[in-house]
């Protein structure tokens, strides 16, 4: 959770962020706004560029300030009681402004009284483990790490350096999960693989799901997300990929470095998506598919085939972007024709 902090002059904000005023260095600053609904003595961001959308933006902001991009302002912009900080990138400083206004709510190191710890777990005496978490044999939690209320680690999981999971989070027997990674509520780490076999007797029966789910450094995994642990061997994440919330990946996925994977999104098993992809909110990945590095796929296209070459897709049949439009154009022309009086 994030507290507020105190109030700043303007151009304290300025320094902090390597920045130029241009109106008020005195102005206190209480916080931060967005552009389309301002307040009084905080402030926003404006990536508009050009002298005539500068100036749009500016019309409503009032007894606001607002870091813009560093650029020559020429006399006649009316600036009125607003005040400017001028930056190379103005929504980089809003982001670096964030530390001045707010901080984390501290986590206090040790276990709760009502946590349920095994003899053999091994903890880093600085982290912190909530009410009511359940910690099980062989576990290794390391330090400045943040176990939520109600957090479950089943056995031999590692948990690694500053790492938050939030609460309710599940992490299954096996799985490994990074440093500065953050894990949000209700998320389920290492659950059974969806694997089935046809039987004569049972109708169906399951395959044992006897890998695990091994997550690198500085993964972000949205609230009620499921990432199922390997048959065999394991499910990989990368290095600073984020997933959004409701998100289900299947076993013995493998995903790259850098990917980002929006909500709703459903990977089948033993996919292979490769590094800075990006997954727009209710794609859907066929089993054994291989998405290379730099493709980005469009909301609510199904990826059936491989594919092989980096670009933007959509469309269903999925279609790179370009292509799409085209046949878009084509066939409304088509019902144009086929709507026309004659």
């Amino acid at each position: 959770m994030l507290l507020s902090k105190s109030s700043y002059p303007l151009r304290i904000i300025s320094d902090h962020v390597h920045g130029k005023v241009l109106g008020d260095p005195e102005l206190v600053i209480q916080g931060l706004c967005t552009l389309d609904a301002p307040q009084p003595n905080h402030i926003t961001f404006i990536r508009a560029k050009g002298i005539l959308a500068l100036s749009r933006a500016l019309k409503s902001l009032g007894n606001c300030a607002a870091f813009v991009l560093d650029q020559e302002i020429p006399n006649d912009v009316e600036l009125g009681t607003t005040s400017l900080v001028l930056v190379p990138e103005p929504y980089t400083a809003f982001l670096d402004s964030v530390e001045l206004f707010y901080h984390e709510e501290p986590h206090v190191a040790g276990v709760d009284s009502t946590a349920t710890i095994h003899p053999s777990a091994t903890i880093h005496p600085t982290a912190a483990i909530g009410p009511y978490c359940v910690v099980g044999r062989g576990v290794t939690i390391d330090a400045h790490t943040v176990l939520g209320p109600n957090v479950r680690v089943f056995e031999d999981a590692h948990i690694g350096e500053s790492t938050v999971l939030n609460s309710g989070v599940v992490v299954r027997e096996r799985c490994v999960i990074g440093k500065h990674c953050i894990i949000h509520d209700n998320t389920v780490i290492g659950a059974d693989g969806f694997g089935y076999t046809p039987d004569k007797t049972l109708g169906l029966r399951k395959v044992p799901q006897l890998g695990n789910v091994k997550i690198a450094d500085r993964v972000e995994v949205g609230a009620n997300s499921c990432i199922d642990r390997g048959a065999l061997g394991s499910t990989t994440v990368g290095f600073g990929t984020k997933i959004d919330n409701l998100v289900q990946i299947g076993h013995n996925t493998t995903i790259g470095k850098f990917c980002i994977i929006c909500g709703q999104v459903g990977i089948a098993g033993s996919t292979v998506i490769e590094d800075g992809v990006v997954l727009s909110g209710q794609v859907g990945v066929s089993d054994h598919r291989r998405i290379v590095a730099g493709v980005r796929v469009g909301g609510g296209a199904p990826v059936t085939e491989d594919i092989l070459e980096p670009g933007d897709y959509f469309g269903h049949p999925l279609l790179r972007v370009r292509e799409w439009h085209r046949h878009q154009v084509e066939l409304r022309a088509r019902m144009s024709r086929r709507n026309a009086p004659r």
